[in-house]
């Protein structure tokens, strides 16, 4: 209770992701659903349902490791957490590779700058740090269902870590993760270190349900639209819906700028050939002035080709600006993360 009432209720509690699969077939996102169906992850990212802060903290102040299993006290009932309690209530089976930041044995061929090279939009650009607003789509996509569900941190959800990238290598690479191993030790480290939120909470208030703990007159939010991964996520990262697949903003701009120029070329092209034909019309038509010479070909000035304005490709960032471009993404998804925190902690109350 000591503990409780000093550390533990003044932690916070990692704000809730719910994943769709449905909306991952809909928006045409069909590789990423592809590899997180190869983890088995289904289950446990489309996971709903009421959490209870209150006593979703009360679990993590009494958690400790028993053996294989985790164990804890919420009013007096004891809940252990068996591999069969995992697979039932979270839908993750105790089966694949434990890997972590220090455990990379059973990966095959992973190198952590050539990885990342291969998932960044320019992959000739410097590495100055590994951040996830460079990726492209599916691995930026994946990184966030990371950041948010698999192993949540409350901030800097676009730093990748370490361990953020083996686990992007491992669910790109259909290496299947032993996810149970992966989210224990994630847990238990959120009690540890005082700068880590108590992750996994609509799980945890299932486990409280399973378990039959009492929750009367417990405060229960109810996970809201915006907790959601929707159309609004791809978009905040910088991604624009065109037809039916995404595209970088800055890339739909710059073709944009393009066509813009290809436009006005084709115009002005146009408008010189009239010029010409009115010129030689006015000469066919004023006397003392033949064109009639079989020795010189006559010109079709509808052949003319237009010019092919050459493809701009805009001068490269510098480094400043780079990390000034990373900085504001992070103070972005910062916002972003304690504005949902404030929400959450309120949306129990009664107005």
């Amino acid at each position: 209770m000591t503990r409780f009432i000093h550390e533990t209720s003044r932690k916070q509690i990692n704000v809730p992701k719910v994943l769709d699969f449905s909306w991952l077939r809909e928006e045409n996102l069909t590789e990423a659903r592809t590899f997180l169906k190869h983890q088995k992850l289904k289950s446990f990212l489309e996971m709903t349902g009421n959490v209870y802060p209150d006593l979703v903290k009360v679990f993590y102040s009494n958690l400790e490791q028993d053996g294989k299993n985790l164990v804890s006290y919420v009013k007096g009932v004891k809940l252990k957490i068996t591999r069969e309690i995992w697979s039932s209530v979270g839908g993750i089976k105790y089966s694949g590779l434990k890997v972590s930041k220090g455990n990379t044995a059973g990966i095959q061929g992973f190198n952590k700058m050539h990885f990342y090279r291969s998932c960044v939009r320019n992959p000739t650009e410097p590495v100055t740090r590994f951040h996830a607003g460079s990726l492209t789509l599916i691995p930026r996509l994946l990184a966030h269902i990371i950041a948010w569900q698999l192993t949540p941190r409350g901030s800097n959800h676009v730093v990748l870590h370490q361990e953020d990238l083996i686990l992007l290598y491992c669910i790109m690479n259909q290496l299947k993760v032993n996810w149970v191993s992966t989210m224990v030790e994630h847990m238990l480290k959120s009690t540890r270190l005082p700068d880590y939120r108590f992750p996994f909470a609509i799980f945890v208030s299932k486990l409280i349900d399973y378990f039959e703990v009492d929750t009367t007159n417990e405060s229960n939010d109810t996970i809201k639209a915006a907790s959601e991964i929707d159309n609004s996520i791809p978009m905040k990262m910088g991604f624009h819906k065109e037809e039916d697949s995404w595209v970088f903003r800055r890339n739909v701009a710059h073709r944009a700028e393009q066509e813009a120029a290809h436009h006005e070329d084709g115009e002005e092209e146009n408008a010189e050939i009239n010029r010409e034909e009115e010129h030689v019309q006015h000469m066919d038509e004023s006397p003392g002035h033949s064109f009639v010479n079989e020795d010189v070909p006559a010109t079709n000035y509808n052949a003319l080709v237009a010019y092919q304005a050459p493809e701009y490709r805009g001068e490269p960032l510098s480094m400043f600006e780079r990390q000034v471009l990373d900085r504001l993404d992070t103070f972005t998804d910062d916002q972003k993360t304690y504005f949902e925190m404030t929400q959450a902690r309120f949306q129990h109350l009664d107005y």
